[in-house]
C-alpha cells in the first residue's frame, strides 16, 4: 500500500526482517502492520466503523464526567466534514485499521476494549457510582450497563478467542512485548502499542500504551496505561499495569489500601526509556521484539494525524480529611510492600529543550 510517494510497511522492515505467514493471534503478538493493513482493507472502512461503534469508539462512554472527550473514528463522512478537499483512500483505511492516522481514543475507551475482549464480548458503559447507602440500607446500586454484544454481529466466543489468545501471547510467550506485565501464578493478557503525535511546530513524538485484562480465565480487571513520550509500551507501560493488577488482585486476599499524600512532581519532556519497581528489574526488549521503539516514518502519511494542542487543565481540590458525611479509609493492616517506581530517563538534551519551547 502506498500513500503519496511513500510505502506503508511493517515496523520490522526497518530491521531488514519480515514476519512471514501469520494468523490473527500471532499478528497481534508481533504487531504486524502489513497483516492488519490487508485485514482492514479486506473488511472495508464501513465494517471497521460498525465494529468501532459497537465498542463506542469516537463516542463518549457516558461516564459521569462532563468534559469527557469522544475521540475520533475517521471515515469518509468524517473526512468530508473536516477536510473536504481530501478523498478517502485505501491507505487511510489501512492506517485506521492499526489505530494510526486520524484515530483518537481515550485511555478509558481502550480499557473498555480490553474489558470486552476479556469478558467474552460485552462492552459495558463505565460508571463512577457503585452504590448509595443510608446507614445499613441500600438506597441505589448501579447495575451492569451493557452497550452491545459481539455475538449479535456474529462474533462468537470461538472467534474472539483468537484475539484473546493473541493478547495472551503478547505477555506470556517468548518474544512477546508485554512480558513485563507477567505476574506469578496469574495469567495476564495485553497489547502494547504506540500513539503517534506531532507538536504544533511539527515535531514528532511517540506516546506508548498497554491495555490488559486479568486473570485470563474469568477476568476481573481491565487496565489501560498511557505514557506520554515513552520509548516502548513493553518497557514503560507494561510494568505499571503489572503493579496495578497485582495490587488490585491482592485486595481479594484481605489487603486494604490507605491513600498516601504525594508531593508535587516536577515533570520534564525527557524520553522515558523504562519503568521499574524495587525488586522488579526493568525489561529490555530485543530490537526485533520492540515494534514501539522501532516505528519508522516510512509508514506514516505525509500529513500527520493527531496534533498535540495544549488545553486548560482545571484545578483540582483535594481535602485532607473526609467531611462529616464521608468516611475515611480503613487503616491498613496487611499492606503489601510498596515498590516505588524508578523512571529511567536520559539527561535533558537540546532537542528536549526545543520540545519544551514548542509546547
Amino acid at each position: 500500500i502506498t500513500y503519496g510517494n511513500k510505502y506503508m510497511k511493517c515496523w520490522i522492515g526497518a530491521l531488514g526482517g519480515s514476519h512471514g505467514i501469520l494468523g490473527l493471534s500471532d499478528a497481534l503478538k508481533n504487531s504486524c502492520n502489513c497483516y492488519f493493513y490487508q485485514y482492514g482493507n479486506h473488511a472495508g472502512i464501513n465494517n471497521i466503523v460498525k465494529a468501532g461503534n459497537m465498542l463506542g469508539m469516537g463516542q463518549r462512554t457516558g461516564i459521569e464526567l462532563p468534559e469527557e472527550a469522544s475521540g475520533v473514528l475517521p471515515n469518509p463522512k468524517w473526512l468530508l466534514a473536516h477536510r473536504p478537499k481530501d478523498r478517502w483512500s485505501q491507505a487511510m483505511t489501512a492506517n485506521t485499521s492499526i489505530g494510526q492516522g486520524d484515530v483518537l481514543a481515550t485511555p478509558l475507551q481502550m480499557a473498555g476494549l480490553a474489558a470486552a475482549a476479556g469478558n467474552g464480548g460485552i462492552p459495558y458503559r463505565p460508571h463512577l457510582l457503585h452504590k448509595v447507602m443510608d446507614g445499613a440500607e441500600l438506597v441505589r446500586e448501579q447495575q451492569p450497563d451493557p452497550r452491545d454484544n459481539f455475538s449479535t454481529y456474529g462474533l462468537t466466543k470461538e472467534k474472539l478467542e483468537l484475539v484473546r489468545r493473541g493478547m495472551w501471547k503478547v505477555v506470556n510467550e517468548e518474544g512477546g512485548t508485554g512480558k513485563a506485565a507477567r505476574i506469578p501464578d496469574v495469567e495476564v493478557a495485553g497489547k502494547t502499542g504506540t500513539a503517534e503525535a506531532w507538536t504544533p511546530a511539527g515535531t514528532k513524538e511517540n506516546h506508548t500504551l498497554f491495555i490488559s485484562f486479568a486473570p485470563y480465565v474469568n477476568p476481573k480487571y481491565a487496565v489501560c496505561i498511557f505514557l506520554e513520550n515513552g520509548k516502548s509500551g513493553g518497557g514503560t507501560c507494561a510494568p505499571l499495569a503489572r503493579r496495578i493488577l497485582e495490587q488490585s488482585l491482592d485486595l481479594d486476599k484481605g489487603y486494604t489500601l490507605t491513600p498516601l499524600a504525594m508531593a508535587e512532581y516536577k515533570g520534564n519532556f525527557n524520553l522515558i526509556d523504562a519503568v521499574s519497581f524495587d525488586g522488579i528489574p526493568p525489561i529490555t526488549l530485543k530490537p526485533n521484539e520492540d515494534q514501539d521503539a522501532n516505528a519508522t516514518s516510512d509508514d506514516e502519511p505525509e500529513k500527520p494525524g493527531s496534533i498535540i494542542t495544549p488545553r486548560a487543565v482545571p484545578a483540582t481540590a483535594i481535602k485532607d480529611e473526609a467531611d462529616a458525611e464521608g468516611s475515611r479509609a480503613v487503616k491498613n493492616q496487611q499492606q503489601p510492600p510498596r515498590r516505588p517506581a524508578n523512571f529511567q530517563a536520559p539527561p535533558t538534551s537540546s532537542d528536549m529543550n526545543s520540545r519544551r519551547n514548542d509546547r
